[in-house]
């Protein structure tokens, strides 16, 4: 679809419009109807033929980043398919194995088949490079959805899948992962002397601007699950890993 296309655009608005929830509904339902609204513009927008057209695009590009980081299947889904809307090379060839890896119940066979190991990759070695982030934020946002029953094993299946990463690739995905933390803390110089740190975070913080307690939590939870998995060991000298190494000062003391 082109972007001069403005009937189809505003009958999909028009079905945006509709499946918006009125304020007094509960807020459970009110989250469901935002979420299919937002998965309905972007499948409008994964429609055009020419995305860089389309007014205000880098903005987009950048929502379509972020949300290939959140919790929602179906989000991350409709996201990736407005990142494939752009015909990347490097991206081509492996929409079918991403396609697996967004959806549940061939998860953990997508995860075989997309071999990313120095010893077995499926991936060209020119294409690495801009291809491994988008694989990493999907992974990311897989590993913070839950999934029933199957989330303990989705996310062991991942952890198992990271060691695959080379440590540059690796580091990526901590800085995904513990991005909004440092942030928040503003550390620029990485110390594993807890008392530093500690003084660090009393001096930066500014209650403003300020981590929800659901997001702390999910970044705890990240941090013990982590802690316990081999593959933190190949970033021992990655500046991420003083996050891990507090948690794990403060186990033994």
């Amino acid at each position: 679809m082109e972007e001069g296309s403005e009937d189809e655009i505003e009958q999909d608005n028009s079905t945006v419009i509709e499946n918006t929830a009125p304020q007094d509904a509960p807020r459970n339902i009110r989250r469901k109807k935002a979420i299919d609204a937002l998965k309905t513009l972007l499948e409008t927008f994964a429609r055009f033929s020419n995305p860089k057209n389309i007014k205000r695009e880098s903005e987009l590009k950048d929502i379509y980043n972020e949300l290939l980081k959140c919790d929602q299947d179906t989000l991350r889904t409709a996201a990736f398919y407005c990142i494939v809307a752009y015909r990347y090379s490097f991206l081509a060839p492996y929409v079918d194995y991403f396609a697996k890896l967004l959806d549940s119940k061939q998860f953990r066979e997508g995860l075989v088949l997309f071999s990313i190991s120095d010893e077995n990759s499926v991936v060209q070695s020119g294409h690495r490079e801009e291809l491994i982030p988008y694989l990493l934020k999907i992974l990311y946002g897989s590993l913070s959805s839950y999934v029933m029953v199957r989330a303990v094993a989705r996310r062991n299946a991942v952890l198992t899948y990271l060691r695959g990463f080379q440590p540059n690739e690796l580091q990526l995905f901590f800085e995904i992962m513990f991005g909004p933390l440092l942030d928040y803390i503003k550390i620029n110089e990485f110390s594993t002397d807890l008392e530093q740190l500690c003084e660090s975070i009393v001096t930066n913080y500014d209650s403003s601007n300020t981590l929800s307690p659901k997001k702390l939590k999910r970044l705890v939870y990240f941090i013990i699950i982590l802690h316990k998995k081999p593959v933190i060991n190949i970033l021992e000298n990655s500046k991420c890993t003083v996050i891990l190494k507090t948690r794990q000062n403060f186990t033994e003391n």
